[in-house]
């Protein structure tokens, strides 16, 4: 069975992609945003919106940030697998691989 990992920056389509994918060649799909969300740490809806504008600046630095969510850390990983892989870095090339 072919396994597939999909890296980008949050808010960036990698579930969406993910999906169509999984259901177009008959895949299983982990999507890791149910796994990985943690809603207990927010007490109600209005705590969770009172950080959006620090998560929306996170995003923004994507390119600029040395975390191990950033672009950096996603090059490092991609560039240092040897295993066959595909780099889809426009909406356009996307549309084109998931049809």
């Amino acid at each position: 069975m072919p396994r597939l990992v999909i890296l980008g920056n949050s808010g960036s389509g990698k579930s969406t992609l993910a999906g169509r994918l999984a259901g177009a060649g008959g895949l299983a799909h982990l999507d890791l945003d149910t796994r990985a969300w943690e809603p207990h740490k927010y007490a109600s809806k209005e705590a969770k919106d009172a950080n959006l504008d620090m998560l929306t600046d996170w995003i923004r630095k994507y390119e600029s940030r040395t975390d191990e969510f950033s672009l950096a850390a996603h090059r490092a990983l991609f560039d240092g697998f040897t295993g066959e892989k595909i780099e889809l870095t426009s909406l356009e090339s996307i549309l084109a691989f998931s049809g």
